[in-house]
């Protein structure tokens, strides 16, 4: 029953990082990795 808490904190974390990653890398990386 502990799996389910661990996998959303994760889930969560995980969220939290990719915003992170996508405020702080500027506009030119974006579009890079569009192309």
């Amino acid at each position: 029953m502990k799996i389910v808490p661990v996998y959303l904190s994760a889930l969560m974390a995980h969220i939290l990082i990719s915003q992170l990653r996508s405020y702080f890398s500027p506009p030119k990386i974006q579009k890079t990795q569009k192309a």
